[in-house]
């Protein structure tokens, strides 16, 4: 039982992209707060989300 879970682990982070480990630095977070007023409103999962696209997006 405890192969399975460990196995269900490992297959879900080596299946996640990339894009996931890394995270924007400040300077990227502080010129889209200051450039798009869309992302100052968005909610903390909304950015998240936000945040993988650019990231995912950059990684291409």
């Amino acid at each position: 039982m405890k192969i399975n879970k460990l196995y269900g682990k490992i297959r879900r982070l080596v299946s996640k992209p990339f894009a996931h480990f890394i995270p924007l630095n400040k300077k990227e977070i502080v010129l889209l707060e200051y450039n798009f007023e869309f992302y100052r409103k968005l909610t903390g999962s909304e950015r998240r989300k936000y945040n993988y696209l650019i990231k995912h997006f950059k990684l291409s």
